[in-house]
């Protein structure tokens, strides 16, 4: 029993000592690395999904108004060049805001 609690004492010296610390903090710093790579990637396919949900949500919601009909009846339906009108005019301002505000963080 003598042995072990003196192979502790070592140990708990060394560790205060810093010899045992540093593989300790290179594996967290290994650790730390990996999570922030796997942030990244996970920011990454978020910006993707973000992206694709900006391009197909208005069109999906222009389908849903106006119905699969043929071009020629949607043409001529006044609501829909309203819609449109709209939309591009949204696009455009929420387009501006967000350049503006990219002006000013840089």
């Amino acid at each position: 029993m003598r042995n072990g609690v003196a192979g502790k004492s070592f140990l708990l010296k060394k560790l205060v000592s810093g010899t045992l610390a540093q593989p300790k903090r290179t594996a967290i710093g290994f650790v730390t690395a990996s999570l922030v790579t796997a942030t990244d990637a996970a920011n990454h396919e978020a910006r993707r999904l973000n992206r694709l949900a900006a391009f197909f949500f208005p069109l999906a919601t222009l389908v849903a108004d106006f119905g699969m009909n043929p071009p020629d009846t949607v043409w001529r339906n006044p609501g829909f060049w309203t819609a449109l009108g709209a939309g591009v005019l949204l696009g455009f301002l929420v387009h501006a805001l967000v350049a503006s505000r990219r002006k000013k963080d840089s």
